[in-house]
């Protein structure tokens, strides 16, 4: 390999993606005789490790109970009950760290779950298709706060999904959810 390794070539190496066996020699290879391209993939390598514990540390915008259980013992948590067809006032106070919206609804017998965050108007922020679920849980926990930016915002759940083989509207609620 002559000259310096390219940006990409780092990154991929640094993450481990995208190179065959071929590549991955020619690389190292090169590393062991470049100590500029060395500093450089250290730097890579320290970059890609961060950016995964940053994604790691982000919670799911769905939550079983046993995730948001758990995620009490580490996290402060605040939880907003909501009726499936209901709309909701809830002040997050100051030094909650995740808010999540609790949704009372009945998931007995559904066979796929869609999820839409949208602005108070309806305006989709995230559509999420066939989401991750518990077959026959009677809530859906949605951490809100994490996946939509505003600090003060209200803002839509929608969940629809198929029952027996039919489309059908399981929730709709609306939050507001300022900080405190």
């Amino acid at each position: 390999m002559s000259g310096h390794l390219d940006e990409q070539q780092l990154t991929d190496y640094a993450a481990g993606e995208r190179l065959d066996a071929a590549e991955v020699e020619a690389i190292e290879g090169h590393l062991f005789g470049c100590d500029s391209c060395a500093a450089r993939a250290a730097e890579a390598a320290s970059l890609v490790t961060r950016l995964r514990d940053v994604f790691r540390a982000l919670p799911p915008m769905l939550m079983s109970d046993a995730e948001l259980e758990a995620m009490t013992r580490t996290h402060q948590v605040q939880v907003c009950n909501v009726g499936a067809f209901e709309q909701v006032f809830a002040t997050v106070s100051p030094h909650v760290d995740i808010a999540v919206t609790r949704i009372a609804v009945d998931l007995t017998g559904v066979e796929r779950l869609d999820v839409k965050l949208c602005a108070a108007d309806g305006a989709p922020f995230i559509e999420v298709s066939g989401a991750t679920f518990e077959p026959g849980a009677k809530f859906v926990n949605v951490v809100c706060d994490v996946h939509i930016a505003s600090q003060n915002t209200a803002f839509r759940v929608q969940l629809s999904g198929v029952r027996g083989g039919v489309p059908v509207q399981l929730a709709d609620c609306t939050v507001a959810q300022p900080r405190a």
